[in-house]
């Protein structure tokens, strides 16, 4: 793998994730000071049918297409036919069940969404394989630049919508836009949209590895909230999906932009013992998000209040917890990747079923203690536990090492660690920011952050990925223009 290219790639897709997180963000800050977290709270379980149901019916083509060698035309159409028809039978599942849906979730509100939703249902299969499509064959910025442009027509549109109607279901607009945009976009960058149907399914172990691995992933994240809206109130949930959204939209674009980018350019990996180059990566995206993070939950206070209004003001002490509970994302993404596009699936279950495990008993004790927290401290701990078993089983197959990124975390907890003292003072009530002395000393701490951060990385594992291959790919990229 030519780490020039990889840089490269990523740097695209990064800068498109960044644009559709910017559009994503403004969308919220506009849609939270018109609908109550009741009708969140039905917005978020409606997607999570959408979600699921994309999950059982596409993801292992999409992942199975994007990890395969060249393919000829004629696998590609039968990719394309088989994702067809499961947004058809994706569509009709999500209108059939919606009430039954909606009474497992404990959110009545939520079958109107799910319905709605139905409508992108048909075509959402399709626009992540199309997506798949063009970075199998290294188109990365043809991919970022569709992903870009669809999601600021997306969320302009939906906030036209939201503010003419201010119905409920306008919320949905974005969701419904962008999967159609998505696939339009992708057909004029290239992508084959020739289908071929039959019954026959490509690869059928690794896609029914990829489903279940995608499955787990999804129950262990998913049955935290799914706790909150069944046994504390539909309007925790929703001030819970608002939190986690605003916490995880930053991480989760840098996080999808590595993901999307290594999962094609692992598969031309040749010699998997690169432990120095996986070692500096996931040195560089623990830096990034436990460094974002820090100073998101020491701005809390007038983030929320900028992004979502005071009316939100409550989701303060859940998104200072998130941040806190997300940190390992990014890296947990990168290596999990990593994995799995060098050994399958096998090497992750041990993972999944203790994340799962995890997740089920975050569900357990916010049933027990109707209380929120019991279930964000459980998802910190699922985070940290799948990315420590990922970490082992690395170390075991000598792709990282381990006692190297062991020194890196502990100089990232120090320097990172009053930023976040500084978000559960504010959650607690401890420390407001209202005038200049607070904003001084915040700034005082950042820059603090910042500096060792910036020491860290030059000095230690990260420089290396920032020096030799990052500078260079992006004084390449500068030449070409």
């Amino acid at each position: 793998m030519s780490i020039g290219k990889l840089a490269k790639a990523l740097s695209g897709t990064a800068a498109a994730w960044g644009v559709s997180a910017l559009a994503t963000l403004i969308y919220v800050s506009i849609t939270s000071r018109i609908y109550s977290p009741d009708i969140v709270a039905s917005y978020t379980v409606g997607l999570a049918a959408l979600t699921i149901g994309g999950i059982l019916l596409g993801s292992g083509l999409t992942m199975n297409l994007q990890r395969a060698p060249l393919l000829e035309a004629r696998e590609e159409a039968r990719h394309v036919g088989l994702s067809i028809v499961a947004g058809i039978i994706l569509a009709f599942l999500m209108v059939a069940f919606a009430d039954i849906w909606a009474g497992l979730w404990g959110v009545p509100g939520s079958a109107a969404f799910t319905r709605f939703l139905g409508i992108v249902a048909l075509v959402t299969p399709l626009s992540t394989l199309t997506a798949a499509q063009l970075r199998r064959s290294t188109r990365h910025g043809k991919a970022s630049l569709v992903l870009a442009i669809s999601s600021v027509i997306s969320a302009g549109v939906g906030v036209a919508a939201a503010v003419h109607f201010k119905s409920p279901l306008a919320l949905a607009t974005p969701n419904i836009l962008l999967p159609w945009l998505l696939v339009f976009g992708a057909a004029i960058a290239g992508a084959n949209l020739r289908p071929a149907f039959g019954f026959k399914i490509p690869e059928r172990n690794y896609v029914a590895g990829a489903v279940t691995y995608n499955l787990m992933n999804y129950l262990s994240y998913n049955l935290i909230p799914w706790g909150i809206g069944r046994f504390v109130a539909p309007s925790a949930l929703g001030l819970f999906s608002r939190a986690y959204l605003l916490a995880s939209t930053p991480v989760q674009g840098i996080a999808g932009s590595i993901s999307n980018t290594l999962l094609s350019e692992y598969r031309n990996l040749s010699d998997p013992k690169q432990s120095r180059m996986l070692t500096d990566l996931l040195a560089v995206t623990s830096s990034l998000s436990m460094l974002m993070l820090a100073v998101m939950s020491a701005l809390s206070t007038p983030e929320i209040r900028l992004v979502l209004g005071s009316q939100w003001i409550a989701t303060i002490p859940v998104f200072v917890a998130l941040t806190l509970a997300l940190t390992t994302l990014i890296p947990q993404w990168t290596l999990s990747l990593a994995l799995q596009a060098l050994y399958g699936f096998g090497q992750q279950r041990w993972s999944r079923l203790a994340m799962l495990a995890l997740g089920a008993i975050g569900a357990t004790a916010v049933a027990l203690t109707h209380n929120i927290y019991a279930g964000i401290l459980v998802i910190g701990a699922t985070q940290c536990m799948g990315h420590i078993v990922d970490l082992y089983v690395a170390n075991q197959c000598g792709l990282i090492d381990l006692k190297l990124l062991g020194r890196v975390h502990v100089r990232l907890i120090v320097a990172t660690s009053p930023l976040f003292a500084l978000g559960i003072a504010q959650a607690i009530g401890l420390w407001a920011i209202a005038d200049f002395s607070g904003y001084a000393m915040l700034g005082s701490l950042g820059l603090l952050a910042l500096a060792y951060s910036a020491a860290i990385l030059r000095r230690g594992a990260t420089g290396r990925i920032v020096r030799d291959y990052v500078q260079p790919a992006l004084l390449r990229a500068r030449a070409s223009v």
